[in-house]
């Protein structure tokens, strides 16, 4: 009896809190489709990553490293590694994969020129500023390439987690050959 008491009580109250109740409530879902048709500056989607082909317009309001903004401003390629050093238990791929990018990255430097080479630890944010988050970056390594098109730039791609040496050096390759677009 007690049961079918508490159970009378509960049932409506669930019903509300799953939607039953529309009078007022508002529907997470028209929200949220709402919010990733709007484009935003940086041009990232909903879920916060970038998308390959889009257009990034650096929101030169907020703390971005110096050297970073100049090589924006002279629409040469760019190259942004972030990585993570020393300990991260929760991290699922360890950090080895993080210190194996950057080294690729950085023995790929020098074969490509003109392109503007910056890599930023994830964990000092007086190092990179906002950068990070403007470019939606959430897990390391990630590596994102940064082409100069028509005045602005465009996101020609993007690399979280293992990137093998032979694909980077395919897509410097490639931004490299953007520099006259």
């Amino acid at each position: 009896m007690f049961s079918l008491v508490l159970a009378s009580l509960v049932f409506p109250l669930l019903l509300a809190g799953c939607g039953g109740n529309s009078k007022g409530a508002s529907s997470p879902v028209s929200g949220s489709s709402s919010r990733a048709s709007a484009p935003s500056s940086s041009s990232i989607h909903s879920s916060g990553a970038p998308r390959t082909g889009t257009a990034f317009v650096l929101n030169e309001s907020q703390p971005v490293p110096k050297s970073f903004k100049l090589a924006y401003g002279r629409k040469e390629p760019i190259v942004v590694l972030f990585y993570e050093k020393g300990q991260n238990p929760f991290y699922p791929q360890g950090l080895a994969v993080d210190s194996a990018v950057r080294s690729y990255l950085e023995s790929l430097e020098g074969r490509y020129r003109g392109i503007g080479y910056f890599a930023y630890d994830i964990n000092d944010p007086q190092g990179y500023g906002s950068l990070a988050a403007q470019l939606g970056i959430g897990y390391t390594p990630s590596v994102t390439l940064l082409a100069p098109s028509g005045g602005h730039y465009v996101i020609r791609g993007v690399y979280t987690g293992y990137v093998p040496r032979t694909l980077l050096a395919q897509a410097l390759y490639d931004l490299s050959a953007s520099r006259g677009a």
